[in-house]
């Protein structure tokens, strides 16, 4: 279903008119409620952050002299553990605290050769920080989560642009999320309801990420932390 098609659902189910033909150039109230209510569930499913159709992987080449480069336009979270300096086959430290990023940058003695990183700066200018200044053309690659759930035929974004937008989380998470928030702005009983839709979120994680099994008692030669379950935050 594309998210046309979720709105439409939603308003058939609910007994709402006017029904949607078109997510283009609105002007109807009513539609214009729909639209951005579904905005405000998909926002709050990727604030989670745990969904992997949005996970993404970024490249930096480094250029001697410069120790902070631009994120991607998209960058929503950084995923833990996924910083690797992939010239020289070694994982950075980090994202280290404000605290210990200027005790190494500007204290004595604690200065080392193994890289580390913080992302510091305003929403509309992050930038990710590393020292020790590297070398000309190392590639420093990570994991992150990408803002832009809604793919508007091939163009990813926040919004919708096109009719056949399609989102990034299941059609029928979506629609329940749609019901209890719109019973909710309505002032009607909406915990049934959102009881079912938090229990489906908890299924459609565990489908994308699989089963796993947890020892209490032995350690994986090949997991970092073997007895905690994978998360991204």
């Amino acid at each position: 279903m594309n998210m046309l098609d979720i709105l439409k659902g939603f308003s058939y189910e609910m007994g709402l008119n006017p029904v949607p033909t078109t997510l283009l150039s609105l002007t109807d109230p009513t539609i214009l409620q729909y639209l951005h209510t579904l905005y405000a569930i998909g926002r709050d499913l990727r604030q989670a952050k745990c969904w992997v159709q949005l996970k993404r992987t970024h490249s930096i080449t480094t250029t001697a002299g410069t120790t902070a480069y631009a994120l991607p336009d998209d960058f929503y979270a950084a995923l833990l553990d996924t910083t690797w300096n992939t010239t020289q086959k070694w994982k950075l430290r980090g994202p280290l605290s404000d605290s210990r990023f200027n005790e190494l940058l500007y204290g004595y003695g604690v200065y080392t050769n193994q890289t580390s990183f913080r992302i510091f700066g305003r929403a509309d200018s992050t930038k990710f920080s590393i020292l020790p200044d590297p070398p000309t053309g190392n590639v420093i690659k990570f994991d992150y989560l990408s803002k832009n759930w809604i793919d508007n035929a091939g163009t990813f974004s926040e919004t919708v642009t096109s009719d056949a937008a399609v989102a990034s989380f299941d059609d029928d998470l979506l629609i329940l999320g749609l019901k209890w928030k719109w019973l909710q702005t309505k002032g009607l009983s909406y915990e049934v309801i959102k009881a079912e839709y938090d229990d489906k979120i908890i299924k459609a994680q565990a489908r994308w990420k699989g089963d796993r099994k947890v020892s209490l008692s032995s350690s994986d030669f090949w997991s970092f932390n073997p007895n905690i379950p994978e998360g991204n935050f």
